[in-house]
């Protein structure tokens, strides 16, 4: 498993050369799962492999790529349900917004967005990003219910060790930037909270 973490953390020159580190990647997971089958790492670096993969190759290999991807992803939370379940479950939801924004047919969008939300909501974290799913549902009081749950950055900390803390907090701008919030930016829910946030 060290040495997937390895390959996966590695940077390449060509696309061609991370094609390659990917499909290595699988073939070593293939091989381990068949020696450690209830392994949920393993099925985890599958499905990024998987998932990395298909955003390498052409678009009529996309769609075999990302469903194997999904199933991994899938398997791994299956296995182990506790274990690392946050990074999981964003692991998954990112595939299934890329998959959103390469659909075209708008029942299938929404049917992706709903399988996000239905991945997120076996977190009780990754609030964020459970707003960012109701915002691209255009459901801005949801989306607002979950922002109102976060601590957001602010400029106000008084010492080193308060600073230290909220620079790994969400600030109002990575909501008010995101295009993922703009189906509802322009609704009394979203404004009202702004204008809450800035008072």
């Amino acid at each position: 498993l060290a040495y997937l973490d390895d390959l996966q953390s590695n940077t390449f020159n060509s696309a061609i050369e991370e094609i390659e580190n990917q499909k290595k990647i699988i073939e070593i997971c293939e091989e381990i799962s068949e020696r450690a089958s209830n392994n949920d790492s393993v099925y985890w670096y599958w499905g990024d492999a998987l998932f990395k993969l298909a955003k390498l190759e052409q678009k009529d290999q996309q769609k075999s790529f990302l469903e194997l991807a999904e199933s991994k992803y899938l398997l791994s939370i299956e296995i182990e349900p506790f274990e690392d379940l946050d990074s999981k479950c964003r692991n998954l939801n990112d595939l299934y917004r890329y998959q959103y924004f390469q659909e075209v047919d708008m029942n299938t969008k929404i049917s992706l967005l709903h399988k996000a939300i239905d991945t997120l909501n076996k977190s009780d974290n990754l609030l964020l990003e459970k707003a960012k799913i109701y915002a691209l549902l255009k459901e801005p009081q949801l989306a607002v219910s979950y922002l109102e749950k976060i601590t957001f950055k602010t400029d106000t900390s008084s010492n080193f060790l308060e600073s230290f803390f909220t620079m790994f907090k969400p600030s109002l701008d990575d909501v008010t930037l995101d295009s993922d919030f703009d189906n509802i930016k322009n609704t009394k829910e979203f404004k009202e909270w702004i204008k809450s946030k800035k008072c």
